[in-house]
C-alpha cells in the first residue's frame, strides 16, 4: 500500500548527499555574483513561462524563481511529512502556476542584493531543515507522496517519485 512506508527500503539518495549539493551550490551562487552584479542592470524578461517555446531567464528572474521555489518545495515537504501515513499525500504543481509565474514576476523587480540575502537565507534554511532529518524520514515521506499532474504524460498520474 502506498500510504505504509516500508521500514526495509533506504533512500536512494542520502540526506547528507543533498546537504552538500546544497552546499555546493550556494557557493557557486556566492562566487558569481560579483560578476553578476557587475552586469546589471537587466532587462525584464516577457517571456518567463517554461513552456513557451522562447522563455527567456536573465539572473533575476533566476533569482526570484529560487527565492519562490526553496519555499514552496520545502513547504511541500513538510505537508508529506506531516501526513499521517493512511494516504498518499498530493504534492506539485505545473510549471505555468499562475501564484509562481507572479510571485516570480513581482520579485525579479527586487534589487540583486535582496534576491542574493533571500537565497542565501533560503538555502541555509533549507539545509538546517535537512539537518534534522534523517534518510530513514525521507523513505517515509516519499511513501506518503504521490504526483498529480495535469499532463500524465509527463509525470505519470499517481507516479511515485523515487528520491
Amino acid at each position: 500500500m502506498l500510504g505504509k512506508p516500508r521500514v526495509h527500503e533506504e533512500a536512494a539518495v542520502k540526506t547528507a548527499d543533498v546537504i552538500d549539493r546544497l552546499r555546493e551550490g550556494l557557493a557557486s551562487l556566492r562566487a558569481q555574483r560579483p560578476r553578476v552584479e557587475a552586469s546589471a542592470p537587466f532587462p525584464i524578461s516577457g517571456n518567463i513561462l517554461h513552456n513557451a517555446p522562447e522563455a527567456v531567464w536573465y539572473p533575476p528572474e533566476v533569482l526570484a524563481h529560487l527565492t519562490e521555489m526553496l519555499p514552496f518545495w520545502f513547504g511541500e515537504c513538510e505537508r508529506i511529512l506531516a501526513g499521517d501515513g493512511s494516504e498518499p499525500v498530493p504534492f506539485g504543481r505545473v510549471a505555468d502556476n499562475e501564484l509562481r509565474i507572479g510571485v516570480i514576476a513581482r520579485d525579479r523587480t527586487l534589487p540583486l542584493r535582496e534576491l542574493y540575502a533571500r537565497v542565501d537565507s533560503l538555502v541555509e534554511r533549507a539545509i538546517a531543515r535537512l539537518g534534522e532529518l534523517s534518510d530513514a524520514d525521507r523513505v517515509v515521506a516519499r511513501s506518503r507522496a504521490v504526483f498529480i499532474a495535469i499532463d500524465p504524460s509527463v509525470f505519470g498520474v499517481g507516479a511515485v517519485p523515487t528520491s
